[in-house]
């Protein structure tokens, strides 16, 4: 749910009205003066009536038509006042004892914690997958200097390789050297020429071979470095998973939290009155909310929202108070007025004292079986008569 919309009240030197009393209408000129409204900020006009009845008719007086309709059409003023305050009130059954004011605070609430969960758990989300790039950033660098190692080591096995070949290349010089000095005693001069030969393979032998060694030393050290990052690499997959985990449970918070939100909703949706008769209530909480989709049919007007009241013995009327078939004792399904007078038809009804029009369109076709348009009109004359 977002932020509350910013309310301010207008003084009577910012606008102007004019036509006050005209029965075709007037109209309301704002801003006097300067710019006009921006975008997205709204005007809300209410016509606001003391609630008082001023028209006096005395036994054997004047009774002037136009007395009686402007007195009609105060009173009229003051049940369009009244319905407009109905329509954004929240409503609780009558005898409940239930605070309305409480119920929209606990809403509200629950809502702003579940967005903060969610957001909290996107957050989480994203550092989840930052670490899992990381992570394999550093395999990736990993799976680089094993390559490296592998090459290094390629390089020392062909110099060992050349090292032994040279080493094997002076064993066969010297075997000839001393095999020319045995066959040729008198060419001393050759066969020391040839043993000189066989001294410098020699030597280059030794130095392929220390070659050798010094290429197997830097595979060694490469090896080592892949290892680095190979552990690297899995310490941030870790994180990476740890950061995940971390998410799911954020997650599961903000869907718990929105759960709780929407924990006025209905627990039982049904097509029609006969079918909530059959909801087994045994061991059914208190204040459980029934949605009611129709009275004979789905969506024939006749419908609503019952909450199962434990404690009633209230009479079955068929319309507000149902009670269970098979059900001798307390509990019944009370209707919770929660209807706001959006319905133009109702509207015009409640307007012109239509009862019978405002019972068929509030508790369904059958109305008349519990008189509901008797005791609206019963209802609203008593009130007249006290007011």
């Amino acid at each position: 749910m977002g932020s509350p919309a910013v309310v301010t009240s207008l003084s009577t030197t910012q606008y102007g009205v004019t036509g006050i009393g005209s029965p075709t209408g007037g109209a309301v000129t704002y801003p006097l003066a300067g710019a006009p409204l921006a975008s997205g900020v709204a005007i809300n006009l209410r016509r606001v009536v003391p609630y008082v009845q001023s028209t006096s008719i005395v036994n054997q007086g004047g009774f002037y038509p136009d007395v009686i309709e402007a007195a009609l059409d105060y009173a009229t003023m003051e049940a369009q006042q009244l319905a407009e305050g109905l329509s954004r009130a929240v409503q609780v059954p009558i005898g409940s004892g239930l605070d309305p004011n409480s119920y929209l605070p606990t809403i509200q609430a629950a809502q702003v914690a579940a967005a903060a969960s969610a957001g909290a758990a996107a957050g989480s989300a994203a550092a989840a997958s930052t670490q899992a790039t990381n992570a394999a950033t550093s395999a990736a660098a990993a799976a680089g200097s094993a390559g490296t190692a592998s090459t290094q080591a390629t390089n020392a096995a062909t110099c060992a390789t050349a090292a032994a070949g040279s080493a094997g290349t002076a064993s066969t010089q010297a075997t000839n050297a001393a095999t020319s000095a045995t066959a040729s005693a008198g060419s001393a001069s050759t066969a020391s020429t040839q043993a000189a030969n066989a001294a410098t393979s020699a030597g280059s032998a030794a130095s392929s071979a220390s070659g050798a060694a010094g290429s197997a030393v830097t595979a060694t050290a490469a090896a080592t470095n892949a290892a680095s990052s190979a552990a690297a690499a899995a310490t941030s997959a870790s994180s990476a998973a740890a950061s995940a985990t971390t998410a799911t449970t954020q997650a599961t918070a903000a869907t718990a939290a929105a759960t709780s939100a929407t924990a006025a909703l209905a627990a039982f949706n049904t097509a029609t009155i006969a079918s909530l008769r059959t909801i087994v209530t045994s061991g059914l909480a208190d204040r459980t909310v029934a949605n009611v989709r129709g009275y004979y049919s789905d969506d024939d007007g006749g419908g609503g929202a019952f909450i199962w009241t434990a404690a009633s013995t209230a009479t079955d009327d068929g319309g507000v108070t149902i009670n269970p078939t098979g059900n001798a004792g307390a509990g019944r399904w009370l209707r919770w007025v929660l209807w706001e007078v959006s319905d133009s038809r109702l509207l015009e009804a409640l307007q012109g004292r239509d009862w019978p029009t405002v019972a068929r369109l509030y508790n369904g076709p059958r109305y008349a079986e519990n008189h509901y348009d008797t005791r609206l009109a019963d209802a609203y004359a008593a009130a007249s008569e006290e007011v």
